[in-house]
């Protein structure tokens, strides 16, 4: 379901519930199941939601997911300074990190440093700079 669809179903579930609606009645309105309305009413009520409340006001904590875990990262902080330090040390190393060279590329990138040195014009010398304002 995409956010703004799921955002306006909790929000038609908790609303319905307030004025009175059964979780069979909003379930078939919304095309949920009733096991899903009551989960979102349930979840609303923990976070402070009162459906007997005689204004509806909705949070955003009663909407929002919980955060999600994801994959524990390769790279800890300790291992990005020691590639760093690497890099600062001789620019072609990445032995001994234990890590892929897509991990390197992707903490030199977050630190600021970047695949290629800037390029410098040299300077005009004075003698230059005279004839070309003459």
């Amino acid at each position: 379901m995409a956010y703004s669809t799921r955002s306006s179903a909790v929000f038609l579930a908790l609303r319905s519930r307030q004025i009175g609606k059964t979780a069979d009645e909003t379930a078939d309105i919304l095309g949920l199941t009733k096991s899903t309305v009551n989960r979102i009413v349930a979840r609303a009520k923990k976070h402070g939601f009162d459906p007997s409340a005689p204004s509806f006001i909705l949070l955003p904590k009663y909407i929002n997911d919980a955060p999600r875990t994801s994959r524990p990262k390769k790279a800890t902080p300790s291992i990005a300074d020691l590639v760093i330090q690497k890099v600062c040390r001789n620019r072609y190393s990445r032995e001994k990190t234990y890590i892929s060279a897509s991990t390197v590329y992707r903490i030199l990138q977050q630190t600021g440093f970047r695949k290629t040195k800037p390029t410098r014009k040299p300077g005009l010398l004075n003698r230059i700079k005279q004839e070309r304002l003459s």
